[in-house]
C-alpha cells in the first residue's frame, strides 16, 4: 500500500511539473526579423530542415528564467522572432544578445508579456548562430530596463 501511494505521488508530481512547464515543442518554422542590418538580411526564415538552428532557439526559450513581473527592457532588441507551431499558433519574442555575454528574451502578445534571462548555454549557441550571419552585430551596450 505504501509503495502504491509513493508511486501515485511521484506520478502526480511529475504530471504537475510537466503541465506547468514552459516548453515549446514541434516548431514548424522560425521567422527572424533583424532590427539593424542590410536589406538582404532583414528577414530570415528557418525551416524544419535546419534542425540545429530551430533547436538553438527552442532550447533558449525552454530554458529561459522569467524575471520579476513587469520588468520591461527599453534597449532596442537585436531581432524579433516568431515560432510557428501549427497553422494557427505562433509564439513571438524579442531577443537581446550582448557582446559581453548577456541574453534576454521578451515574450510578446498574444501571449502574456514577460521578460526572461537566457542561460549561458543558450547565449553561447545564439551567439555562434548570429556570428555566422552576414552583417549582424551583437549589442555593444548594457541592457537597460524600464524603471
Amino acid at each position: 500500500m505504501l509503495k502504491t501511494k509513493k508511486a501515485l505521488m511521484f506520478l502526480i508530481v511529475l504530471f504537475v511539473l510537466t503541465a506547468c512547464g514552459n516548453d515549446i515543442e514541434h516548431v514548424k518554422q522560425i521567422n527572424l526579423s533583424y532590427w539593424e542590418v542590410t536589406k538582404e538580411q532583414q528577414d530570415t526564415l528557418i525551416n524544419t530542415d535546419d534542425k540545429d538552428s530551430i533547436n538553438t532557439f527552442v532550447n533558449a526559450v525552454n530554458h529561459a528564467e522569467e524575471l520579476e513581473s513587469e520588468k520591461i527592457i527599453i534597449t532596442k532588441p537585436l531581432l524579433s522572432f516568431s515560432m510557428l507551431l501549427n497553422e494557427s499558433e505562433e509564439k513571438n519574442y524579442h531577443l537581446w544578445i550582448t557582446s559581453n555575454g548577456e541574453g534576454y528574451i521578451q515574450r510578446l502578445l498574444p501571449d502574456g508579456n514577460a521578460t526572461f534571462n537566457l542561460d549561458q548555454t543558450a547565449v553561447k549557441k545564439l551567439t555562434d548562430f548570429l556570428n555566422k550571419q552576414e552583417d549582424v552585430k551583437l549589442i555593444n551596450q548594457v541592457i537597460e530596463f524600464e524603471k
